[in-house]
């Protein structure tokens, strides 16, 4: 049986209120998983306003490809405080290497990243990119939080999978989701969480 867990180890859902003293804060994040067919595709969504140079922490990105897992569709750009775009992503900007030691025999496990940033703050950072696998175990791990003193403003897991799909899930100090059962043919399950970046 599939699993899915949903970490969230902050208290959730206090009063947002909009740090202008953190160093960064996460806008939004979404992210969509979907099982089809046999195979699981994941998209991610992240924005990411950095408030000073603390902040940049976050614009160095990682995406880890662990086993057979496929990513694809890496895009991001940075708009600054009036909603301008004064950035993209360039696919040479990409950087692909192993997670591995040097002296390991196996090379499996490998990290696509980028750096993007900008000299005037604040300014928000947007980045997606797609995940695909065929063979699994784990639907998604969730834990949607930047760090302790991170505010998270908006994040969404949204689900969806075959109608009569079996698969747990382990929930940690979130509520449980919303669900759609009215398609013929899938189920849609939704959480929602927020945090205002304060122990």
């Amino acid at each position: 049986m599939k699993s899915l867990s949903i970490i969230f180890i902050l208290l959730l859902f206090t009063s947002i209120t909009t740090a202008q003293d953190a160093d960064a804060e996460l806008v939004f994040q979404r992210t969509e998983v979907v099982v089809k067919n046999g195979k699981l595709t994941k998209t991610h969504t992240y924005e990411i306003t950095i408030n000073n140079r603390s902040g940049e922490e976050f614009t160095d990105v990682r995406i880890y490809l662990l086993g057979l897992t496929k990513v694809s569709n890496i895009e991001a750009s940075i708009k600054d405080r009036f909603g301008n775009l004064v950035k993209k992503l360039n696919r040479s900007d990409i950087k692909e290497r192993s997670t591995r030691q040097s002296f390991s025999f196996y090379e499996d496990d490998m990290v696509k990243e980028f750096s993007l940033k900008h000299n005037v703050y604040p300014y928000t950072l947007t980045y997606t990119y797609q995940e695909q696998e065929s063979q699994f175990l784990n639907i998604e791990y969730w834990q949607p939080v930047l760090g302790l003193t991170t505010p998270t403003k908006e994040a969404l897991l949204r689900l969806e999978v075959p109608k009569n799909y079996k698969f747990t899930v382990t929930e940690n100090l979130i509520n449980p989701p919303k669900t759609d059962m009215l398609s013929p043919d899938k189920n849609i399950y939704t959480w929602h969480a927020a945090y205002d970046g304060k122990t």
